[in-house]
Parts: structure tokens; sequence; C-alpha cells
């Protein structure tokens, strides 16, 4: 979506209902950093602001820059659901990356000019929680691609978005306590079994 497109979008009003295959997953040996679940969630809608970023550093130096700019201005933000931040991933290539940071809203109205909006469809996500230093986010992605995925049952479906999920937990990038969660959305792989 372009910035400063004013689209009203229908959210739906259920967040977080669990597939009814959900499975959970303890892997202590990892850093005792990571867990995961399959968790079912609805359609939402961020406002937030925008950056085309190359792929490389893990975490992103072009992606700070667009965190401040949204809270500079998150004051305009109309319809705010809660404190949540999001950072969402999609249109991702070999070369580069678009990533929208910002918060869910019920409604879009009236964003301020330097941000867009864009809607995640429902769907199922493998949530991979990081804690510890943003710097090590990179741990995170490793361990769902290569430690995770192999014998999860699932597939990664690599064309819809990914997001990174700022809750209550989150204390800040240099907190050894801070806590994230990354939704990588999954399907489960036709005659495939989750492991016990």
């Amino acid at each position: 979506m372009k910035i400063g497109q004013n689209k009203n979008i229908k959210v739906s009003s259920k967040k977080y209902s669990l597939s009814p295959y959900l499975k959970l997953f303890n892997y202590k040996n990892f850093f005792n950093k990571m867990f995961s679940r399959i968790e079912r969630k609805e359609t939402f809608t961020v406002v937030g602001t925008q950056v085309i970023a190359p792929c490389g550093e893990v975490p992103n130096p072009h992606i700070h820059p667009i965190v401040i700019k949204f809270f500079q201005n998150k004051d305009g933000v109309k319809n705010v659901v809660n404190q949540t931040g999001y950072g969402i991933i999609f249109d991702q290539d070999k070369e580069k990356f678009t990533y929208v940071f910002g918060q869910e809203v019920s409604k879009v109205e009236d964003i301020p000019e330097c941000m867009v909006t864009k809607e995640v469809e429902g769907f199922d996500y493998a949530v991979i929680a990081h804690k510890g230093l943003l710097k090590n986010l990179g741990e995170a992605c490793k361990y769902f691609h290569e430690t995770w995925l192999p014998q999860s049952g699932y597939e990664h479906v690599k064309e819809r978005p990914f997001f990174e999920v700022y809750g209550k937990d989150f204390k800040g990038g240099d907190n050894e306590d801070s806590i994230l969660e990354i939704y990588y959305p999954v399907k489960k792989i036709e005659g495939g079994e989750n492991p016990q």
C-alpha cells in the first residue's frame, strides 16, 4: 500500500484462537531461550512506518530509524487496539524485503502522511520466542529454519508475511530479560506427523 493511503478495512474481533491441532514444543537445550507453539491468528491491520531494506544484517540497521519515526508520530494514529508493536516482513527476495513497524488498529482512519497501512490475513503460525538482546535475534531465525521446521511436520509458507510481536515482555533491545515473538506462517505437510 502507498504512503498515506486511507482505506477502511474490517478487522476480525477474534484475536488469538488456537488451532485445534495445537502442539507445544520444549527445546531446553537450545539456550533455554526459545519455545514454539502453533497458533491461529485472525486477520488484523497495522498502521505504521515502512522501509524497503537490503537483506543481510540481523537486526537490520535500516529498521531502527523507522521505528523511531513511528514513535515520533504515533499520537496521530487513531483507533489503536493496544500498545503491542508489530514488525511485519513481506515481499522478501534474496536481495531485499519490505518492513512495516506499527500498531494494530480496529479501523483505518486519517493516518499520518509518513505512515502506511498493512493488513495481514488470518493464518496458522509457528511462534518462536526470543529472550535476550535484540542483536542476537538471528538465533531465533536460525532456530526456526534449522531446528524446529525440519522436525515439525509443517512447512513455511514463504509467500505470506511473517512478523515480530513486541508485547508487554519486551523491555528494550539492550535488556537480557527482554522477550519478543516471531510469527512464521506455516501449514501442515500432507501426511506429515507432528513431533511428540
